[in-house]
């Protein structure tokens, strides 16, 4: 680096003259700031090139404002600014003066190393009320000229390959609200989140190069570690930053937040929650509805692929239920309403996969009850106006199953019972004294019975209980598939007499859940053994996640015959 500086006479310093007069960073530096640190001595960068103070962990953390500290931040600021302005100073690859910038990488990589918060080795800042935000606005602004000054796509990958910046990156994304704690509706939140997420989407299209995974390896890694393999927080993460771009003038940062987001979930299955924080869907959902009234299409678009994923990955469905509770489909009817027709048809394909996650959940008792208690006042306005298909598939499947709620939830009230097992009152459960167990799967006449059975048994399962289908669930379905195939009798009795008329094999009702409209199929099974009696199986099927499942009841096709016959010879007889 000695030979270099020797060179730096002319050409360095009309750039520094062009930087005095081109540069909005550094705020009022002027000729007494900036010229005389590039060219005095010709030793530009002396307060940060001989690399950082030496700190073991059991050493002080070092002050952000300490002299030597304080001094090579501002000539590392200098520095970025400079690589910053590579492409507006037109200064040319093979020039003295880019390698001399070049040359400074390694030791701002030792400065990054030193400052970064992950490694605490700092103080907080006073001045900023106790946090990182300057140290953090400082190491992000480092990132992006070292990225602008290496703008060959094969320079920047081999970049990343040999340091520690991917997981910098992203523990300073993950954890940015950790390391800075000015309010979420303040300028300097903005600024630094915008920042963040720029440098996060640049790393991602330069690792994407040598990848055909959605979200690199090393990525994914350093996302799991900078979580504590929590992808729960990743939720929070999401609707924090979302919120703060609110503000934001373009909708590229927020493309780059959901689109990350949802890559995380749908292509690491380490990455993905079991369940999402009900501040976070709530604060997602008000985002959209920012998003709609901005006219940010494409920002709605990538967050309503967000919102699928999260709702078909997340282990149950209760982010939906809070969603809904929410105004989710208040705000998603106004979306569809909105958004112009003649946008490209992926958009389409990610409003579609919104509502089928929607309509989907109305398998659950209480996505469908949560919907019917917040919509249903609104529903009649709404199949009154021009419908978007998709909020019409939506309103046909509430319409095809909000008549069964109320019965079902009656029949399932008498037929509750206390869940713990040595309940002197397990005859009924008529009114409760406690909410049901955070699991769902368990309701208790008293806060006594609950304890005890934690206690006893509960404990042992609650914590290891997953899956999308609660019991109450798996009862909803049960009894809205036989209220339906009854509902339908004439045409169950009428494909049993068709496909089997001499009543010689079992059958198999299918009810299925799984498009805005019930259907109904009766298949053939195996034939009836020598004086057998021919059975019939309801098997209800019905969507969870991104994928199906299935449960099978006992049904009496003998009574429903019966009384098809019943009817029907009473109708013959009123003629």
């Amino acid at each position: 680096m000695t030979s270099l500086r020797v060179q730096v006479d002319d050409e360095i310093y009309d750039i520094v003259q062009e930087m005095v007069l081109l540069d909005d960073e550094l705020e009022g530096a002027g000729e007494t700031g900036i010229t005389p640190l590039f060219i005095h001595e010709r030793h530009p960068f002396a307060a940060f090139d001989h690399g950082p103070p030496q700190r073991s962990h059991e050493d002080a953390r070092l002050s952000p404002q300490a002299p030597t500290i304080f001094a090579a931040r501002r000539s590392l600021q200098h520095w970025c600014t400079l690589c910053s302005g590579i492409d507006s100073l037109q200064v040319p690859l093979d020039s003295v003066v880019f390698q001399i910038l070049s040359g400074y990488v390694p030791v701002v990589l030792d400065w990054i190393d030193l400052l970064h918060p992950m490694n605490k080795n700092l103080q907080a800042d006073l001045t900023t009320g106790g946090d990182h935000y300057m140290v953090c606005t400082d190491i992000i602004m480092l990132w992006d000229g070292i990225l602008k000054l290496l703008s060959a796509p094969s320079a920047r990958l081999d970049f990343l390959d040999s340091n520690r910046t991917v997981p910098y990156v992203v523990d300073i994304w993950v954890n940015l609200f950790r390391y800075v704690k000015a309010d979420h509706d303040s300028t300097a939140a903005l600024e630094t989140v915008d920042r963040v997420l720029h440098v996060l989407e640049v790393v991602l299209e330069v690792l994407s190069q040598s990848t055909v995974k959605r979200v690199p390896d090393v990525v994914a890694n350093a996302v799991a570690q900078s979580t504590r393999h929590s992808p729960r927080r990743l939720c929070r993460v999401v609707a924090q930053q979302a919120k703060v771009i609110r503000r934001s003038e373009d909708m590229i940062e927020a493309r780059t937040l959901f689109s990350f987001g949802t890559a995380l979930m749908t292509a690491r299955s380490e990455l993905r929650p079991t369940s999402c924080p009900r501040e976070a869907v709530r604060s997602i959902v008000g985002t959209l509805d920012n998003y709609i009234s901005l006219e940010w299409w494409d920002a709605s678009y990538v967050l309503c692929q967000y919102l699928d994923a999260l709702f078909c990955m997340t282990q149950d469905h209760r982010a939906l239920e809070w969603a809904i509770n929410a105004d989710l489909f208040i705000v998603f009817a106004r979306l569809l309403t909105k958004i112009p027709r003649t946008l490209p048809p992926l958009i389409d394909h990610a409003l579609f996969g919104l509502g089928r996650a929607i309509y989907n959940g109305f398998s659950s008792w209480r996505v469908l009850h949560a919907f019917d208690k917040k919509n249903r006042d609104m529903l009649p306005r709404t199949r009154l106006a021009e419908a978007h298909p998709v909020l019409g598939a939506v309103i046909t499947a509430y319409d095809a199953r909000q008549g069964f709620l109320a019965p079902v939830r009656h029949l399932w009230k008498t037929m509750q019972r206390c869940g713990y097992k040595s309940c002197s009152k397990r005859d009924g459960l008529q009114r409760s004294e406690v909410r049901p167990c955070s699991c769902r799967l368990l309701s208790y006449c008293s806060i006594t019975c609950q304890r005890r059975d934690w206690k006893e048994e509960h404990w042992q399962r609650c914590t290891s209980s997953s899956g999308w289908s609660t019991e109450r669930d798996v009862f909803f379905v049960k009894y809205i598939s036989l209220m339906y195939a009854n509902k339908n009798k004439e045409s169950v009795v009428a494909q049993a007499r068709r496909i089997d008329p001499l009543r010689q094999h079992d059958l198999i009702i299918e009810v299925v859940h799984i498009e805005p409209t019930l259907s109904l199929n009766v298949r053939i099974l195996e034939p009836v053994g020598v004086g057998a009696t021919r059975s019939a199986s309801l098997l209800a099927v019905w969507a969870e996640g991104k994928g199906t499942t299935a449960r099978q009841f006992e049904i009496n096709l003998n009574m429903l015959e019966a009384s098809v016959d019943r009817e029907s010879a009473g109708s013959v007889n009123k003629q």
